[in-house]
């Protein structure tokens, strides 16, 4: 990239004037610079650019000043276009582009080549207009429209058509920290320069989806390539209002990736934290993923539909407090004449049902039974307690499945490990009827037999008739205490945790100073 020292630059003419605040106007974009055009139409004034076209001087004695309004032209249409031409020193071949009708919109959005550039000089030379030209004025046209020509970002949400850039061009964004990663891609924090989108925020989090060159494998760069195809076509079949969207694709050269809203984090990430939340706001949230659960199961006319990754990690939160399933790039679908069973392989181990390799919906209700449950044991043990519980339900094969598996004769028979069993019952015995209630819905979710497992729209429906009877404040005195099971009282845990000792946990069904989300 070209760089242009101010000590360079005459001082006795009009437009070096202009010239270097053109200069001043830059952002830090990486390691280069770009000139944001707001910038730019701030700069060049009907004043300025009047200047600048009756400079005089050596680069600008050429102008055509007499044509009929070009200044009024200029304003309008052009001025991209002329700070770029002032930039590199070339400001007579702004007819050419006027004559081609290369305004400052249509490059914007339309890369021009180095060969459409040289041509543009080569006519003005050939017509005698300006004499020969640097040989390098093209090329250091087109490197510039990196710094000046950002493109707009104009998504259509409705079509699953995507953005294809040049590589070469900056796009009008400023990135920000890494905030999640997967095996298929990495989530960044990142910020769209205003006037360059159409979105409804200038936050954002984008999706950079691994490409083929990433992969390290030839075999798998098909299926690495088609990740973000996927999970697009997906989100266009399950909208709702608690499924994040994504509001645009991006291909910037080989690079993918998709654009969705930037919420707080994940509800993994906040249970690394103590909680904050009462059990009514927790149920409360856990309604609107039963409700995006059963839109996907059965609310998508004409099809069928399963997210097959549950997961913490995929459920976000907003500033509100909000619970948001997100990352749909393992969901399945497919129409409703079809066996409504997939045979898919689960996102994440943790959370598997022992259902075999032929799923349906129910499989998707074991995991957000076993979400639920996890949050359980967070909000009322702590974040301490919540780790050694997990830890306590490691299989032998390092999964922390809420199962296992006892023989029975040459049967292998799926059950609830013993860690699960003990929580869930001392939720059913704890005496808060909310609680209570929400030990009855994980129990119904986590059933080994999926046919007879909860779906969504039933366990939706037992919370919210258990939030219709809860308080909005409960008063001190019906305040509940207790006593969360010892780790060490199960059998099946390891030696490590036979000191450990449950501390005693004050339950409330809300508290006055955490609003829940409004529940639907």
């Amino acid at each position: 990239m070209l760089s242009l020292d101010e000590s360079d630059l005459p001082t006795t003419c009009s437009c070096s004037t202009i010239r270097k605040r053109i200069i001043s106007t830059s952002t830090d974009h990486g390691r280069s610079k770009v000139y944001l055009k707001d910038g730019i139409y701030d700069l060049f004034i009907k004043e300025n650019i009047e200047r600048v076209l009756s400079c005089g001087c050596h680069q600008c004695s050429e102008v055509d000043c007499a044509a009929p309004g070009l200044v009024d032209i200029i304003l309008a249409e052009y001025r991209i276009i002329l700070a770029i031409l002032l930039h590199v020193g070339n400001t007579t071949l702004i007819h050419g582009f006027i004559a081609r009708r290369f305004t400052d919109n249509f490059v914007l959005n339309n890369y021009l080549s180095e060969e459409t550039i040289r041509a543009i000089s080569d006519e003005a030379v050939q017509r005698g207009s300006i004499s020969e030209l640097d040989i390098d004025f093209a090329k250091q046209f087109f490197d510039r429209q990196s710094e000046f020509l950002l493109p707009e970002l104009n998504f259509c949400p409705d079509t699953i058509k995507k953005l294809d850039l040049p590589a070469i061009q900056s796009l009008p964004v400023a990135e920000g920290h890494e905030i999640g990663s997967g095996s298929a891609a990495i989530v960044i924090e990142a910020q769209l320069f205003q006037g360059y989108h159409n979105l409804p925020e200038d936050d954002v989090a984008i999706k950079q989806y691994k490409g083929c060159s990433d992969s390290g494998y030839e075999s798998d760069d098909e299926i690495m390539d088609d990740d973000w195809a996927v999970e697009h076509e997906n989100h266009q079949h399950f909208k709702h209002e608690f499924i994040l969207p994504i509001w645009g694709v991006v291909q910037h050269g080989k690079k993918i990736m998709t654009v969705a809203p930037l919420l707080k984090g994940s509800l993994s990430q906040q249970m690394k934290q103590e909680c904050d939340l009462s059990i009514a706001c927790i149920a409360r949230n856990m309604v609107n993923i039963f409700d995006a659960l059963n839109h996907m199961h059965f609310g998508v006319s004409g099809f069928y539909g399963y997210h097959f990754d549950v997961k913490p990690a995929n459920i976000l939160r907003n500033s509100s407090g909000e619970w948001f399933l997100a990352d749909l790039g393992q969901a399945y679908f497919q129409p409703i004449h079809e066996s409504p069973t997939a045979e898919k392989q689960p996102g994440s181990m943790d959370y598997a049902a022992p259902d075999g390799d032929i799923v349906d919906a129910s499989y998707d209700m074991w995991a957000i039974g076993a979400v639920f449950l996890e949050v359980l044991v967070w909000s009322m043990g702590g974040t301490e307690y919540f780790q050694e519980f997990r830890r306590a339900r490691c299989s032998r094969k390092g999964y922390r499945t809420v199962y296992d598996f006892h023989t029975e004769g040459e049967t292998e028979v799926p059950e609830l490990k013993a860690p699960v069993s003990l929580v869930i019952q001392s939720f059913d015995e704890c005496g808060d009827p909310l609680v209570a209630g929400c030990a009855e819905v994980v129990r119904g979710l986590l059933e080994i037999q999926n046919n007879k497992r909860w779906t969504a729209a039933k366990a939706a429906s037992h919370l919210r008739k258990l939030l219709e009877n809860t308080p909005e404040e409960v008063p001190e005195a019906l305040v509940e205490t207790i006593e969360v099971p010892p780790i060490s009282d199960i059998e099946d845990c390891t030696q490590m945790f036979d000191e450990f000792e449950a501390p005693s946990i004050t339950v409330t069904s809300e508290s006055s100073d955490n609003k829940p989300p409004a529940q639907n």
